[in-house]
C-alpha cells in the first residue's frame, strides 16, 4: 500500500505517514525496507515490521489532535487502553 493510500485510510496527511515510518525505523521496530517498483516510473518502499508478541497497542491519532479533552483524561485513556487484551477494547480482569 502506498503512503498516500494509507494517509487516506487514517485520516491524516501523507507527511504525517512518513514522521511514522521513520519513528518506527528508529525504534527498531522495522525489520526490512525493500524497494519495489510497479508498472509506472516510480519506485515504492515495502516496511516489513517486527511481529509484537507483547506491549501494544492501536490507538486512533484523533485522540491526541482532540481538544475538548485535558491531557490528563487523554493520558488516563491512554493507559486504559495500553492494559486491554490485544487487538481489543476489553480489560483482561474484571472491573470493581
Amino acid at each position: 500500500m502506498l503512503k498516500n493510500q494509507l494517509a487516506e485510510l487514517a485520516g491524516v496527511n501523507e507527511r504525517t505517514i512518513y514522521n511514522y515510518t521513520d519513528t518506527l525505523e528508529k525504534s527498531g521496530l522495522i525489520l526490512d525496507i525493500t524497494k519495489q517498483h510497479g508498472t509506472g516510473e516510480y519506485s515504492h518502499n515495502v516496511y516489513q515490521l517486527d511481529y509484537l508478541e507483547e506491549e501494544y497497542f492501536i490507538m486512533n491519532p484523533d485522540l491526541i489532535t482532540e481538544e475538548s479533552m485535558s491531557a490528563k483524561l487523554k493520558g488516563l485513556l491512554m493507559l486504559i487502553k495500553s492494559n486491554c487484551i490485544k487487538g481489543t477494547n476489553y480489560l483482561p480482569f474484571n472491573s470493581k
